[in-house]
């Protein structure tokens, strides 16, 4: 985001419309990598003994990165690749439905934190990191603080542009 906004501002461009038309690019991409999470077996699922799940085999993951092997697992990567496609959908339909700049961003914030909070819940790799004692883990505090972000961003960026004395007059 940091590069984007730079390169935005260097360009001259306006960063609330680049970011609007970013962000579907976003959530496909997301959608795209997590495919590729599944396939190396990374960001895997607790064990669970749904229809749903999946059972890596393949030594070479579990030497890379740690997914268990012959268990059955949340296929988290696929849940997250196909609400992150959902998403994307959502959000190129809202571009033609945006009242002000900034709105389509503003809704992939919120809707990937929201469910990306979710996903957590069935997530089984532990190195990811827990916060407040084991109680959220480090991507669930983090969507917390983006969904507040995209809350104050709503109500900021909503609003009509300040009109000064000068413009006014015209």
């Amino acid at each position: 985001m940091i590069v984007g906004v730079t390169m935005a501002r260097k360009n001259k461009l306006p960063v609330w419309k680049v970011a609007d038309c970013a962000a579907p690019g976003i959530a496909l991409g997301q959608s795209i990598g997590r495919l590729g999470c599944f396939a190396a077996g990374c960001c895997y699922g607790k064990p669970t003994t749904s229809f749903f799940g999946v059972t890596f085999t393949n030594p070479y993951s579990h030497e890379t990165v740690g997914v268990p092997l012959m268990v059955r697992l949340h296929p988290v990567q696929i849940y997250e690749s196909l609400a992150s496609l959902i998403l994307f959908f959502i959000l190129w339909e809202w571009i033609k439905r945006k009242r002000f700049d900034g709105q389509v961003f503003i809704l992939y914030l919120a809707l990937y934190s929201c469910t990306r909070f979710v996903i957590e819940f069935f997530r089984g790799d532990v190195e990811r990191g827990f916060v407040l004692g084991g109680l959220l883990s480090t991507s669930q505090s983090i969507s917390l603080v983006l969904i507040i972000v995209a809350i104050v961003l709503f109500f900021y960026l909503k609003q009509p542009p300040v009109r000064t004395a000068r413009a006014t007059a015209r």
